[in-house]
């Protein structure tokens, strides 16, 4: 079934997947342990099945939703396609370069319903980035449905969490501008004010 990806090879596309498992092998020719997880029921941007499952090497894109996920939480991610040789000269195909991983809140997404899917999400604290990547809109377009139903005041609260959460993670202001897609300026206005010594 793993064949399928041969339509891949040399491109980088949009993936899903279902959490099997996280493992690690141990690399013989530089006698390091790389962690893995195993991923099943892989389908390409379209929902088409590409393979029953397949192995991505652990970066720093899936360790940072790692912590968070749980066996059978559905993950969308972009990666590029190669095809390698296997030990007695088997041909298998396979992703490398994974980026852009999302969790997929499925208990929060409501079929049929995009504004109140984009409300939960981000009263959930996923940044437009993950909500864009979950639900497959643009970000504009969360932007909108956000300020059209923030009637609480809910999308400043929630962005000021989101901003703190990636602060307190070590995130620098403008890597919390890409990922929040605030200006610089907004991000420096949700920070506290540092107190030089």
């Amino acid at each position: 079934m793993r064949s399928a990806l041969v339509n891949y090879v040399g491109t980088e596309n949009k993936f899903e997947g279902v959490i099997q498992r996280w493992s690690h092998y141990f690399e013989p020719n530089s006698g390091k342990t790389i962690a893995t997880v195993v991923i099943e029921d892989v389908r390409d941007s379209e929902g088409t099945p590409i393979t029953n499952h397949a192995w991505l090497k652990v970066n720093k894109n899936l360790l940072k939703i790692r912590k968070d996920s749980n066996i059978g939480d559905k993950i969308k991610f972009e990666a590029y396609v190669t095809d390698y040789s296997k030990k007695g000269g088997f041909r298998d195909y396979g992703f490398m370069d994974v980026k852009d991983v999302v969790r997929v809140r499925e208990d929060l997404i409501i079929e049929d319903d995009l504004e109140q899917s984009v409300i939960n999400l981000y009263k959930a604290n996923c940044t437009y980035k993950e909500i864009e990547r979950m639900l497959g809109v643009y970000t504009d377009k969360i932007k909108r449905i956000v300020r059209q139903n923030d009637d609480m005041g809910f999308e400043q609260k929630a962005l000021l969490t989101t901003v703190m959460n990636l602060s307190n993670r070590g995130f620098k202001v403008k890597d919390i501008s890409e990922i929040t897609g605030l200006s610089v300026a907004t991000v420096y206005t949700y920070l506290p004010i540092k107190k030089s010594a």
